[in-house]
């Protein structure tokens, strides 16, 4: 939303419009190009327990920096 605004603040309505399209479509271009990449890295049955691990850890970051700010 920072980056459509000052597109806003720039270029009125039509940088709004070219600096939502810069901030979002590398990310929808990544996704798109790399889903079959992806897939069969969740298919490797070498690597899937690594990625596991990892989405177990970060859940615990988060879980103990949610603790540090709200206890």
């Amino acid at each position: 939303m920072f980056v459509t605004f000052v597109g806003y603040l720039a270029l009125s309505w039509g940088g709004a419009v070219l600096m939502s399209i810069g901030i979002f479509f590398p990310a929808f271009t990544f996704t798109l190009l790399g889903h079959h990449f992806f897939n069969r890295i969740l298919d490797n049955k070498t690597i899937m327990p690594f990625l596991e691990g990892v989405t177990a850890a970060v859940i615990g970051i988060v879980l103990v920096t949610a603790c540090v700010f709200l206890c």
